[in-house]
């Protein structure tokens, strides 16, 4: 009599949910099925101590799933992972299967394909390098300037990864310094470019590389250049009149230095009557240094006064 109660109790809930679970049955059964293509993250784990997977490996997987339209449209390639156990696994290449039936997707829910379906892993010893460093400047600088040094700090960098990628390397270069148009020096933190390397750590991943940029210099002779007698008020002649002045400066500014701007003078203070042997003095613009003068020294002849 107890079972029977108990069979009896809610007797109208029990057969509501009965019937409810056999309409949505029928419903999933009979709904149309379609199919959904998902790119599914693939991860490999447990790989062996001192060993390096060398072998380019895809993230994701592509999978075609099949099965009751209202689950497909629930189904993200975020919900399902793929991992590959490589617990056991020697150095070299070993080929590994991913077949449908070994994607974990939700119960009701079919998978058909799975590309690539085959995966061609390599394992090298675990290798550490200790590689210079060479910076890479993409650009010109300005015109008048040039580069006049590059440092890079550390000069040197430690890599660990692949015995066969690493073995024989070594140097690497920096991902490339922007210098153009500079005029002043260039100081910027920047990675490597180890595209290619499989790696499991670099240390350190960032250094720095300065490039010191300098105007660039520039040598001109001004011919006939007349000497004058300072102070103005002395009475005097000057053989010969005029030198030859060499300068040399930064490029644009030697170029734009105007004839006028550089005046030769010979101090003939204090001198007395007569013939006497003074060296020439130059003055020129900023930045513009006076290399030779040519002759040197001339005659000035100090009349009466």
């Amino acid at each position: 009599m107890r079972i029977k109660a108990l069979f009896l109790e809610n007797l109208s809930a029990k057969i509501f949910s009965l019937v409810f679970a056999l309409v949505l049955w029928v419903v999933v059964i009979g709904e149309k099925h379609g199919q959904v293509q998902l790119n599914v993250p693939l991860e490999l784990v447990n790989i062996p101590e001192k060993a390096v997977v060398v072998s380019d490996i895809p993230s994701t997987i592509s999978v075609l799933v099949q099965g009751p339209r209202t689950l497909l449209r629930t189904l993200s390639g975020r919900d399902i992972r793929r991992t590959v156990d490589l617990r056991g696994v020697g150095v070299g290449w070993t080929t590994i299967r991913i077949l449908p039936d070994s994607i974990p997707v939700p119960r009701g829910l079919e998978v058909l394909r799975v590309t690539p379906s085959t995966l061609e892993v390599k394992l090298d010893p675990l290798k550490e390098v200790n590689v210079a460093v060479a910076a890479q400047l993409s650009g010109d600088v300005a015109r008048g300037y040039k580069i006049d040094g590059v440092s890079v700090d550390p000069g040197k960098v430690i890599l660990r990864g692949g015995e066969s990628e690493l073995v024989g390397l070594t140097a690497v270069r920096t991902r490339p310094v922007n210098v153009a148009n500079a005029t002043s020096d260039v100081e910027e933190r920047v990675g490597l470019e180890l595209e290619g390397l499989h790696l499991v750590s670099v240390s350190p991943a960032k250094v720095t590389v300065k490039v010191k940029v300098v105007p660039l210099q520039m040598e001109r002779t001004v011919e006939n250049v007349r000497v004058r007698v300072s102070p103005q008020e002395i009475k005097a002649e000057v053989q010969p009149q005029s030198v030859k002045v060499m300068v040399k400066g930064p490029l644009d500014v030697v170029e734009a230095l105007k004839e006028s701007e550089v005046q030769a003078m010979v101090n003939a203070q204090g001198l007395s009557a007569g013939k006497h042997t003074l060296g020439v003095s130059v003055s020129t613009p900023q930045g513009i240094k006076v290399t030779k003068v040519d002759p040197p020294r001339v005659e000035v002849v100090v009349a009466e006064q």
